[in-house]
């Protein structure tokens, strides 16, 4: 069962790192 990542805003670094988790199983969401 895939663990769920959350992230508080936005950058390019969140977001490559989120793309990465999302390609391993991950559930993202993403706060703004």
């Amino acid at each position: 069962m895939a663990g769920v990542v959350g992230f508080v805003g936005l950058d390019r670094v969140s977001l490559n790192m989120a793309a990465l988790l999302l390609r391993a199983g991950y559930k993202v969401q993403a706060f703004e």
